[in-house]
């Protein structure tokens, strides 16, 4: 079986503070980004760009939509910790 794909949305410089309040216990930094999301399932299109997470420390899932021009890309792969996006 292989590994479920992880998602990680890099959101545009200035972004993490207006979303702060939303997206705080899943803002993440690193080298390449200064703010993304590691996130279970994402949906572009439509009016807003929607992000699954899963809350913290539970197996509870919730949805975030947030403005489209936030986010400044994604990236996809079986295991983003070797591209240091991990948790």
């Amino acid at each position: 079986m292989s590994k479920p794909k992880m998602i990680s949305v890099v959101l545009q410089d200035g972004a993490e503070t207006e979303l702060k309040g939303i997206l705080g216990p899943w803002l993440r930094s690193n080298e390449f980004a200064s703010a993304y999301v590691n996130c279970l399932a994402i949906e572009p299109n439509g009016p807003y760009f929607l992000m699954k997470l899963q809350v913290p420390d539970t197996m509870l899932e919730m949805e975030v939509q947030i403005p489209h021009p936030y986010v400044k890309g994604t990236l996809c792969a079986a295991d983003l910790r070797k591209l240091g996006f991990g948790e």
